[in-house]
């Protein structure tokens, strides 16, 4: 589920829709969050509260658009985003294995 919102409210209220919190109880729902456009960077103190938002509601996880913004086009420098990228994520993880027991159609 996309989530591209400045207002921190408007983000948390979209976060508790009901359809939401209904699709959240049947499926695992992950929430993308804007690191930032082309010509329009958003901060990383920004991106660090809604990650703990969507953390605080026990969601399956997030992931960013887009992926240039995440280090390169941004009013902080690289190396600061790096860093609190990974104060966000201190441990990695392993990826699924989604082809584990999948056979092809005969």
């Amino acid at each position: 589920m996309q989530i591209y919102r400045d207002d921190l409210n408007v983000f948390i209220s979209e976060l508790e829709y009901p359809e939401v919190k209904a699709a959240k109880s049947h499926i695992p729902v992950s929430v993308g969050i804007l690191a930032g456009l082309k010509n329009r960077s958003i901060p990383m103190q920004q991106i660090q509260t809604q990650v703990q938002k969507v953390r605080d509601r026990n969601f399956a996880g997030v992931s960013f658009f887009f992926y240039e913004t995440l280090w390169n086009m941004s009013k902080e420098k690289p190396q600061e985003r790096q860093t609190a990228f990974q104060k966000i994520f201190p441990t990695p993880t392993a990826y699924p294995n989604l082809l584990a027991g999948w056979k092809p159609f005969s």
